[in-house]
């Protein structure tokens, strides 16, 4: 076989893809890939340069694209690291599951190299410290339902106001800050919300608890990946009757959140990317039925969210980490209104629905600003993967969400349901503690309080817990940053 050399000053971006190329073309190819001791070949290798692989050559090799086999022999860069036999593993079985035959001329590794600690994972070469930030927190409950004036007038004096709850905002409106990274992950997770006295509406209060499971696959190479999120809660009835308050404690399923995201920039410091997130409007309808359980006044559930964003992460080291996030989020199409025409005094002759009721018109939720920045350290590092804890990272947020117009609403005879909200600007602190426990496991726990003025409290207290489990070749690389520190 034969040998090659490393060069003095070889380019930091070779040693960066070593690993990379070392997997690809050797792994995949031969089944072994380890580096030997550059002495053997006459070449002194500059200190902490990589070295040539060494491939070893099955005699019953019948791999078109093996090395050994093709005319022209490729090369590719391994890390500093020592592989002992113990990290190749299942890679040195044939095709056959017989050992493979390894070059005889192959010098063995020095006696005083350590075994490496991730023996057995093939993704040994250092991570940029990019792939040490957890996933931001968040904070987002979402903005105010709307409210149905009561046609009969207003309540007596003294009396708490007699309007109807119209619950269109059960689940609350997601955004990307939620257990958000701006790097892509192969990852499952599940997030959980408990809300303190929740803002349904200006006139109602509630707590409840939202329960969001969700996945996230990359592809192009890791450059990019696709993610689901399905939110329910425990929370309001969709269904109310005039005149009365939703109940608080039925499941409803929120709408379904999709999104994309696509790395445009990374180093060994520093990651941008972008992507759009989309909003389906797969919750159910919202109704108001009268006493005797006549149909009133029923809010079709249509509003598709279109909600573009940008993110950046920045960790100058293997434990600090900041990672920012801006995010519009557009309704693109509202929701139509249709009511009992008799009931409301509408004058008749427009569009009706199947149950009889009249267009009175469409409600959009107002167009927002979300903009999001979460920094943490790594306090505590472990020394060894065989640790159950592995880090742990005291985390701060700051979210702003603001409303860029005041909010929607319809009047038509004696018909007045809106938000009737003014332009709103909520800010939420969020103080987290963020856990990565062993197998590429993340749990952060999180409480989360506005620090706004009253009014525009979309709830008093929350309490986060997020759940993450990554998987996938990608992800490999997040064990070989968190040790030797």
């Amino acid at each position: 076989m034969s040998h090659g050399s490393i060069k003095d000053g070889q380019s930091q971006w070779k040693r960066r893809w070593g690993l990379t190329l070392c997997s690809l073309v050797g792994l995949q190819m031969t089944g072994i890939c380890w580096s030997a001791d550059p002495a053997q070949d006459g070449t002194q290798a500059a200190s902490g340069d990589s070295q040539i692989i060494q491939v070893g050559h099955r005699s019953n090799c019948n791999d078109p694209n093996c090395q050994q086999c093709r005319p022209k022999k490729r090369r590719a860069w391994c890390p500093p690291e020592w592989y002992t036999e113990s990290a190749l593993g299942q890679a040195m079985l044939g095709n056959n599951g017989a050992p493979a035959v390894a070059d005889p001329n192959m010098a063995a590794a020095p006696a005083n190299v350590a075994a490496n600690p991730y023996a057995g994972n093939l993704d040994l070469a250092s991570a940029p410290a990019s792939n040490m930030a957890p996933f931001m927190i968040g904070d987002m409950f979402g903005p105010s339902g709307f409210t149905l004036a009561d046609p009969l007038g207003p309540p007596p004096p003294g009396h708490h106001s007699s309007g109807t709850t119209v619950a269109t905002n059960r689940v609350g409106q997601l955004k990307m800050a939620e257990n958000f990274s701006p790097m892509p992950r192969d990852r499952v997770f599940f997030n959980y919300s408990y809300f303190n006295d929740a803002q349904f509406t200006r006139d109602f209060n509630a707590n409840m608890n939202r329960f969001t499971p969700g996945f996230e696959k990359t592809f192009m190479d890791g450059n990019a990946s696709f993610e689901l999120r399905a939110p329910f809660a425990s929370t309001l009835d969709p269904t109310t009757t005039l005149g009365s308050q939703p109940q608080t404690d039925k499941v409803s399923w929120g709408n379904l959140l999709v999104a994309t995201k696509f790395l445009a920039y990374r180093s060994d410091t520093r990651a941008v990317s972008a992507g759009l997130m989309v909003g389906a409007p797969t919750a159910r309808d919202t109704k108001v039925r009268g006493a005797g359980g006549e149909d009133l006044l029923r809010i079709y559930n249509r509003s598709t969210h279109i909600m573009p964003y940008a993110a950046m992460l920045f960790t100058p080291n293997d434990r600090f980490f900041s990672q920012s996030l801006i995010q519009f989020d557009i309704d693109a199409n509202g929701s139509p209104v249709y009511a009992n025409s008799a009931f409301f005094g509408i004058p008749p002759g427009g569009p009706m629905d199947k149950d009889g009721l009249t267009r009175a018109g469409k409600l959009q939720e107002t167009p927002t600003l979300y903009t999001s920045l979460s920094v943490g350290y790594w306090t505590y590092l472990a020394d060894s993967p065989d640790n159950l804890i592995q880090g742990i990272a005291p985390t701060f947020e700051a979210h702003s969400n603001t409303a860029w117009r005041d909010g929607d609403s319809i009047q038509k005879g004696t018909l007045d349901v809106g938000s009737h909200d003014t332009h709103t600007e909520v800010i939420n602190v969020v103080l987290g503690l963020q856990t990565r426990l062993r197998s590429n496991r993340f749990v952060s726990a999180a409480y989360a309080f506005p620090v706004t003025g009253q009014a525009d409290r979309q709830f008093q207290g929350e309490f986060r817990l997020l759940l993450n489990q990554l998987f996938g070749p990608v992800n490999r690389q997040f064990a070989t940053g968190m040790f030797g520190n």
